[in-house]
């Protein structure tokens, strides 16, 4: 199946051809499980759950499919709709896990050197800290707009939104983002200080 277009892999798995249906989810693994990892906070065994159970739906929904918006749209607001429904449950509760994984799609260059390399490292973990901290409708706009550089238009369509309203959860995303930044770095100065302070006191005993 290798030499089909998308639309022909389409229409066989509309038809219930499974490897047809594995074939389309193959091409677009990558990003559909990126997009997973960001809204979860990058905990790899939640995004992979709601992956599958979101898979499985869409593979069930593929006669229902229509042609009027693209597939890879549909597939997207299938996960998007499969991770609300997991935290409608009031007792869930989504945290940073020891198995969370740095592959929600932040790409920053460097010049290679092992210096450059840490400073990236410390720069996507903040920012991914950053994401993970805002409300999710936020942080589902700035994974899909942000991270995953996509046009205004589809992602308005995954999330199922005016334009206008993704516009101002965007603006909302960043201007919160700004604001975590902020307190992150009066807590870093205070903390600081009070050490300096502790250091200055001990000095003179």
């Amino acid at each position: 199946m290798h030499d089909m277009t998308e639309k022909e892999l389409i229409e066989l798995a509309s038809k219930g051809d499974r490897q047809a249906f594995c074939s389309l989810v193959s091409i677009h693994r990558t990003k559909l499980r990126s997009f997973a990892l960001g809204i979860a906070c990058g905990n790899a065994h939640l995004a992979d759950d709601i992956l599958q159970e979101a898979l499985i739906k869409a593979y069930l929904a593929m006669k229902n499919y229509e042609l009027r918006s693209s597939f890879t749209t549909w597939l997207w607001r299938i996960i998007k709709n499969e991770f609300i429904n997991y935290i409608r449950d009031p007792a869930v509760k989504i945290e940073m896990s020891s198995d969370s994984e740095d592959d929600t799609g932040v790409a920053l260059k460097s010049d290679d050197s092992p210096e450059s390399e840490l400073i990236k490292e410390d720069v996507k973990r903040e920012v991914h800290e950053l994401i993970n901290a805002l409300p999710v409708k936020l942080r589902m706009a700035i994974v899909l707009i942000d991270i995953q550089e996509m046009p205004y238009e589809e992602a308005a369509q995954i999330l199922e939104i005016s334009l206008t309203a993704l516009k101002s959860r965007v603006f909302k995303g960043r201007k919160k983002m700004v604001e975590l930044l902020n307190e992150k770095k009066d807590i870093k100065q205070l903390s600081f200080a009070d050490n300096r302070q502790k250091e200055v006191k001990g000095a003179g005993e």
